[in-house]
């Protein structure tokens, strides 16, 4: 097989996976920003006292007003990028069935792969749908007002803390009495990015299992935070053998999902927000 060729056809699926991301990214990242306009409006609209909010104001109907113009927002935001990341898992579907023929001789028959793609739908649904964005961005930018408000912050302190999550820093729940509060760039981001290509390993895992291929390569850019594992999965030029990922798993441990294995590795692959694809192969002596 003409590996060279395969390397850069897996590769090019990367680059469209990245592509559906970048997307989602670009209208997030600009949903943020009208967000956050928004809601630092409505807070210099709060009743204040000596520069600090005042807890016990009446601010129901304005706080309903504000989720509205928030849900709004995303959704004119959103809506366009997530349908067309939505179609991608049919393109990503499709050339994992044309790559397997024109590389490896494998009729790979299509309903197969439909569970995958049940499930990785529903999941994507729950959570980039208008109602998953409002319970998972909008809920908790409201209640990070809100917060200041009943312990009657200052002006400036309810300021520097809306900066904080533009910025996406208040995804631990330190700042924020234990609710995570994540702006919509990196939480977009990341679940699309991490269910998109969760999507497509569980695609070439089922390929892998259903059609006896003991081996794999490793495709994708290398950045200053790649993890070990996945740079040297990706420096390696020839194929590597499934048996020998356990090893592979204890040598370079850092940043993985725990409970990562050579079982479930094409679907975790390096760990969280990573973009390398695990690509099954027939063994080396019949691929080269």
């Amino acid at each position: 097989m003409p590996r060279k060729e395969l390397r850069k056809a897996v590769q090019a699926l990367a680059d469209f996976i990245d592509y559906a991301v970048d997307a989602v990214t670009d209208a997030a990242t600009q949903t943020q920003v009208e967000c956050s306009k928004t809601l630092a409006a409505m807070l210099l609209s709060l009743d204040t006292a000596s520069g600090r909010l005042v807890p016990d104001q009446d601010y129901g109907n304005r706080v309903l007003k504000l989720e509205k113009q928030l849900r709004q927002i995303a959704a004119k935001g959103m809506r366009e990028s997530i349908a067309a990341y939505m179609g991608s898992f049919t393109t990503i579907q499709d050339r994992n069935v044309a790559l397997q023929r024109t590389y490896g001789a494998i009729e790979v028959e299509a309903s197969k792969l439909l569970p995958a793609r049940k499930f990785v739908l529903e999941q994507a649904t729950n959570y980039l749908s208008e109602a998953g964005i409002a319970r998972q961005f909008i809920q908790p930018a409201k209640y990070l007002l809100m917060q200041q408000v009943v312990t009657g912050a200052s002006i400036t302190e309810a300021q520097k803390m809306l900066e904080r999550w533009a910025a996406g820093e208040l995804t631990d729940g330190k700042r924020t009495a234990g609710r995570p509060t994540p702006n919509l760039q990196r939480y977009a981001t990341q679940l699309a990015r991490d269910t998109v290509y969760q999507y497509n390993g569980t695609i070439q895992d089922i390929i892998r299992k259903e059609y006896g291929l003991t081996h794999f390569i490793y495709a994708g850019g290398v950045v200053g935070d790649s993890r070990p594992l996945c740079r040297r999965l990706v420096g390696s030029d020839d194929s590597i053998a499934f048996a020998d990922l356990p090893a592979l798993l204890n040598a370079y441990p850092q940043g993985i999902i725990p409970g990562t294995t050579a079982q479930n590795f094409q679907v975790y692959r390096g760990g969280y927000n990573c973009q390398h694809i695990c690509y099954p192969v027939k063994a080396p002596e019949v691929t080269k």
